[in-house]
């Protein structure tokens, strides 16, 4: 949220509003790949949206607020409003399906957009959302393989807004970097809560950086820090307006076979979705569908509050109030294969709309990915002046609209040097009775799709120019066949919808969007429409290649108030050896001396620098170098570098908690990067084990604080960063809990009671879900005590608290400090090409 706010006395213009890019998320079940058994195009039989009462202009001289909520995995159908039959009467009790009151009613309030297309994966989306741009034009690419971040060039929706003098805030999952240089308090936002994944009560989450023990429910307590916020702005006039914005929830994952996380389905919303869905569906989308309307009924709870909280403010008059979702719903490919072609029936309640596929899906009938179901989706826009019930089918939208439109709302201009805006902004269509703009009406949306090309580019390098950066164009991002990236994209314009891979174009009408031969065009009608496509994509994609952020790796900063820079090894921009490979987060194969990742880093700040190694590894008598400064330095040996012996320490799974180890590989004293020069850290293997034969398995880094492939060094400027203390190279460190960690309440265990909120009051529903969460939390992490080392036996309490820790939070021994940590667990990678 926003308001103004005021500094020593003379008004100025501020935002209060950011994005709240909040993490809300389930894992959503969808019909299976394939055309539908029996295809029909009849539109679905939907319910009218019910206006609520118009809401009154933006007051005069007032400067408006902003909130916007980005749900996780959840699809067009996951909407109440999508599974209420025609002609039911207000109030009537909720049919079976999706049940979301509170978004239904959000709905009424305000204009939606039912054909919003999204990006195909959640870090694409998030990209596309804050910065306003086509996600592949930023340097972002997929969920990992070092392609889940966007460039440090490019300028989010908090650096527009501050720069317009906005309080910016943002809460929940960010999902674009995993180094300290890439989190939200760096990228333009004033305040940020982001917390660890999958870990629903008393989550342990990043304030502005500082870990800080939340407690109760995740959505709940993210959704009390933004309130919280508010109220601080509206009693202090001295500073003025400040930000509030929403995170729901983050889901669990299932892998489909009974391991990995439960899905999230909170109890008691669980068994009031089976009970209003009785019925003969019992395989597997079906029961997943149950969670995943189990997730959304909770988030309308939370949803609810904050909306009600909003109301009863004095900013609500000036707020606009956004919600849309990242992308279709998420499914493991496991499910969806395990469930063969689920009955009609099934697929109706789960899907309504009769959309073809599920996030990333590759659906047979297609060809290829980027069906309706794993592309469109729905935002909803409340707020001053903005028409109540409308529905805007005259309209194509997309993510990357979603900034323009704040900006434009606002009175705010992009400054100068920031990337052009591929999106478009939607304000002139949310006053009554306003037409679509020619441009608007005429536009093309595209948007990159998995493919075998783009898998391609994921799991090695490109090409390097002269400066080391990548080659453009170069051959693999050639958008001609064979091979090529006009395969790898979807376009829609007005009706239409084609797809690269195949030439092939759909018509929709009456508000169905169903894939199938029924709505395909005949060829002769489809290759003027299908010419026209190719071309304006051609021109698009010779854009996209064009763009100075698009496919270079992530660029790391060492240096200045970041204690830790996070080196991650599928962030390599350049490898040698014939079998390292990039995987989704890590480089393995390192067998052989010359075996090397490198990585774009600059030193922002001159120091000395620990460096820092999370690996495993079976070789037996290794040795690595590692080296950062000018490439033609690094071959010459005239760059500072440091070598060290690294020690065999199995697979993963047989060393410490999760199968990794770290070890300070010795010290770097680094000057600061020339200005403008580029620069790069690189792990060379320059011993291998035994006859230097492959050894399968090596691993040159997971997520975690190393130089190789798992991270760079730390430290700020001076004495030795990162937490390196005086060790000795070669030496196993930071095997404890890292520093600035807080482990009271880790040392206690779960508390059984449900914590006290001071606002956003629970309703008994949340509570009694609290409540189950809260014993289950418990009686899991036991389980996982008792089956790790003895559940501890014989270590001191702080060592316990670590330990416990890095059960529930999957984190590895090899932590530096408490800011950074990391995870193992690879978030949303379920479909790769």
């Amino acid at each position: 949220m926003v308001h103004r706010r005021r500094g020593s006395g003379a008004p100025r213009r501020a935002l209060a509003a950011a994005l709240a890019l909040a993490a809300a998320a389930a894992a959503a079940a969808a019909a299976p790949s394939g055309a539908p058994a029996a295809p029909t195009c009849a539109p679905p039989s939907l319910a009218a949206v019910l206006p609520g009462a118009a809401p009154a202009p933006l007051p005069a001289g007032a400067a408006p607020s902003f909130i916007v909520v980005l749900l996780d995995d959840r699809g067009w159908d996951d909407i109440g409003l999508h599974h209420r039959p025609p002609g039911t009467p207000p109030g009537a009790p909720q049919p079976p399906g999706a049940q979301t009151p509170a978004l239904d009613a959000l709905i009424g309030a305000g204009t939606s957009f039912p054909s919003t297309y999204t990006a195909p994966l959640c870090a694409n989306s998030r990209a596309e959302l804050l910065t306003g741009r086509d996600y592949a034009r930023t340097g972002n690419l997929f969920n990992g393989f070092g392609y889940d971040s966007f460039a440090l060039g490019e300028a989010t929706a908090g650096d527009v807004m501050r720069a317009a003098g906005y309080a910016t805030a943002h809460y929940g999952k960010w999902h674009n970097g995993r180094s300290d240089e890439f989190a939200p308090w760096r990228r333009g936002f004033d305040e940020s809560w982001l917390p660890a994944p999958y870990v629903h009560v008393d989550n342990l989450m990043r304030h502005n950086g500082q870990v800080v023990q939340t407690s109760g429910l995740m959505e709940q307590a993210a959704a009390a820090a933004a309130e919280r916020l508010k109220a601080q702005h509206q009693q202090h006039r001295a500073r003025g307006g400040g930000a509030a914005a929403a995170a729901a929830a983050t889901p669990g994952r299932d892998d489909g076979d009974g391991t990995g996380n439960a899905a999230f389905a909170p109890e008691p919303y669980l068994s009031r979705v089976r009970a209003a869905n009785p019925g003969a569906c019992t395989d597997n989308i079906r029961h997943r569908a149950a969670q995943m309307w189990a997730f959304l009924a909770y988030f309308d709870d939370v949803l609810g509050r904050l909306v009600a909280a909003l109301d009863a403010s004095p900013l609500s008059a000036r707020t606009y109030l956004m919600v849309t979702a990242d992308n279709g719903p998420g499914i493991s490919p496991k499910i969806a294969r395990s469930a063969g072609r689920s009955s009609r029936a099934c697929i109706a309640g789960r899907m309504p709309s009769r959309m073809l596929g599920y996030k990333n899906s590759y659906e047979s009938f297609l060809g290829g990915r980027g069906s309706e179901g794993a592309l469109r989706n729905h935002l909803v826009v409340r707020g001053p002046g903005v028409a109540a019930g409308a529905v805007r089918e005259d309209a194509l939208a997309a993510l990357s609209d979603v900034l323009p439109t704040v900006a434009e709302l606002a009175g705010v201009a992009p400054p100068a040097g920031t990337p052009r805006w591929s999106g478009l902004s939607l304000a002139s269509l949310l006053a009554p009775g306003s037409a679509p703009s020619a441009e608007i009406a005429g536009r093309y949306v595209f948007t990159l799709v998995d493919c075998p090309s783009l898998d391609r580019v994921m799991r090695g390098v490109l090409d390097l120019d002269t400066d080391r950066r990548t080659f453009k164009p170069q051959a693999r991002l050639s958008y001609d066949p064979p091979g090529g990236f006009g395969a790898c994209i979807v376009g829609l314009r007005g009706p239409h919808k084609w797809f690269g891979a195949t030439g092939r174009v759909f018509a929709f009408a009456n508000g169905s969007h169903v894939e199938a031969p029924c709505s395909e065009l005949p060829a002769d009608a489809a290759a003027p429409l299908a010419a026209a496509f190719d071309a304006a994509a051609r021109a698009w994609w010779d854009g996209v290649v064009a763009e100075p952020h698009s496919f270079q790796k992530p660029r790391f900063q060492l240096g200045g108030d970041q204690v830790v820079t996070n080196m991650e090894a599928a962030a390599a921009m350049d490898i040698g050896g014939p079998n390292v490979r990039i995987n989704t987060q890590r480089a393995t194969g390192f067998a052989a001396p010359g075996d090397r990742v490198c990585f774009n880093a600059n030193v922002t700040a001159a120091g000395r620098y620990a460096v820092v190694v999370l690996y495993f590894s079976d070789l037996p008598n290794a040795r690595a170098r590692v080296a950062l400064g000018a490439w033609s330095d690094i071959l010459a040996r005239a760059a500072p570098e440091v070598e060290f012996d690294v020690r065999a320490v199995g697979a993963p799974g047989e060393v410490g908690v999760h199968g990794r180890t770290s070890m300070l590989g010795g010290f770097l004293d680094l000057p600061a990067s020339p200005l403008g020069a580029d620069q790069e850290a690189c792990f060379t293997l320059t011993r291998g084990g035994g006859n230097d034969t492959a050894a399968p398995g090596n691993d040159a880094g997971a997520p975690g604080n190393g130089s190789s492939g798992s991270g760079g060094g730390g430290g700020g400027g001076g004495g030795g960063g990162g937490g390196g203390g005086g060790a000795g190279a070669g030496e196993s460190s930071f095997r404890g809990p890292p520093d600035g960690l807080p482990l009271g309440a880790a040392a206690g265990g779960i508390p059984a009671a449900p914590a006290r909120y001071a606002r956003l009051v629970p309703t008994p529903a949340m509570r009694a879900y609290e409540r189950r969460a809260r014993a289950a939390a418990a009686a899991d992490l036991a389980a996982r005590e008792a089956a790790a080392d003895g559940g501890g036996a014989g270590l001191s309490a702080a060592a316990r608290a670590w330990r416990r820790l890095q059960l529930r939070y999957l984190w590895p021994d090899g932590q530096v400090v408490g800011k950074t940590l990391f995870s193992l667990r690879v978030e949303d990678v379920d479909d790769t090409a």
